[in-house]
């Protein structure tokens, strides 16, 4: 498992899932933070789909960002 450099403490990220539609969500105070999360976590999803023969739909991707 890949170890992090974060630069503030955040919560736990979480996934949620139904059928063919997920949601990554991940909270911190900094935006660095918060990419360095989205980024491995997405990875690792993308990686886990592959494995089980799906894609991920590149049309129905969005970001939304909060502060």
């Amino acid at each position: 498992m890949q170890k992090l450099p974060l630069l503030d403490k955040s919560t736990a990220i979480t996934l949620f899932m139904y059928v063919d539609d997920g949601k990554l969500t991940v909270s911190s105070k900094l935006l660095e933070t918060n990419v360095k999360l989205l980024a491995v976590v997405y990875y690792r999803v993308n990686q886990w789909l592959q494995k089980a023969g799906l894609t991920l739909d590149k049309d129905k991707q969005e970001l939304m960002y909060y502060t």
